[in-house]
């Protein structure tokens, strides 16, 4: 992709948010390691 378009610009954007933060697996099996959403 070339820095023409914005959607090059968004992809590099959120693929360094996904290796900073973690991407969506990582959440869910956080999330999944703490009981879930609703914790007694």
């Amino acid at each position: 992709m070339t820095m023409e378009y914005k959607v090059g610009h968004y992809f590099k954007r959120m693929t360094m948010i996904e290796l900073l933060f973690g991407d969506a697996d990582h959440h869910l099996a956080e999330l999944a390691a703490m009981g879930g959403l609703i914790a007694g």
